[in-house]
């Protein structure tokens, strides 16, 4: 019966690298697939499959925010309200730096992609232990700014709670002009006062318009734990490609003449300066 070659399947990242990348990832997961090393490099690759959704996620949120944007233009307020232009301006800001955090974990994936470029050439051209010390190498070098990003993340995140906070703010306080507006009335013809509803226009724009980024901040908050995941996981994954030196048997018998070299001069040594003690 004819053999077939077990091959990889790789993760669904097809859509955020090039096909050069696609490729090369593929020929290392096989590589690691012929050395026994297929859960290590499989750990590897879901790693920059993470930050290529991430990256994506990320892209997602400006295009929201700009829609929260254009909501919060078509809000109608008077001089009661808050300063609408300022919140705007503040999701401008949000806007930037989901772009910064974007490009800082590009740099992870270029990082991770480039591991693996270089650990494949080292194969090449000095085999498994040469690649391994690469990958090592490589993964401790990405840490730094794994914990760099997840600083990133928590700082937009902080900002993210403040906005939605300050856009309920805007809801509650139409809220409360249009309670004092339509009490002013009820209290005047002898009837008591009433709550306006949540449904009325204003009030519950703002609370539509705060929807979008109620939920990216939860995706911001899940965004963190799982970096962190993440990082414990690249720790793990430096010592399974931590290469175990392995010393030759040429390596070993002149190790081992040297040490007896060295045990015999200490043997000798007393003696011939007791010969020359005595010719003197």
């Amino acid at each position: 019966m004819e053999a077939t070659e077990k091959k990889t399947e790789m993760p669904d990242v097809a859509e955020q690298v090039t096909a050069e990348e696609m490729e090369l990832m593929q020929q290392f997961m096989d590589l690691m697939e012929q050395q026994n090393m297929h859960q290590p490099a499989q750990d590897f690759m879901e790693i920059i499959q993470y930050m290529v959704g991430m990256q994506l996620q990320l892209s997602a949120m400006t295009e929201e925010l700009q829609g929260v944007r254009e909501q919060l233009a078509n809000i109608q307020t008077d001089k009661k309200t808050p300063d609408k232009a300022k919140l705007t301006d503040h999701i401008k800001g949000l806007e930037e730096k989901i772009g910064k955090l974007s490009a800082q974990i590009g740099k992870i994936k270029d990082h991770l992609l480039g591991t693996v470029s270089e650990a494949m050439k080292a194969f090449r051209d000095s085999g498994k232990q040469e690649m391994n010390k690469v990958i090592c190498k490589g993964i401790s070098g990405v840490q730094n700014l794994v914990s760099a990003t997840r600083d990133k993340l928590e700082e937009v995140r902080l900002d993210f709670e403040k906005t939605s906070n300050q856009i309920d703010s805007i809801g509650d306080e139409l809220k409360q002009i249009g309670n004092s507006a339509a009490n002013v009335g009820r209290l005047l013809s002898g009837k008591g006062t009433q709550e306006i509803s949540e449904d009325k226009p204003g009030v519950a724009f703002t609370r539509a318009v705060n929807m979008p980024v109620k939920k990216m901040l939860h995706k911001l908050n899940k965004g963190i734990e799982q970096l962190e995941q993440k990082t414990e996981k690249l720790e793990e994954l430096a010592k399974k490609f931590e290469p175990k030196e392995k010393v030759s048997l040429k390596e070993r018998l002149a190790n081992m003449k040297q040490k007896a070299g060295t045990e015999q001069a200490g043997k000798t040594t007393p003696q011939k300066a007791k010969d020359k003690a005595e010719a003197l």
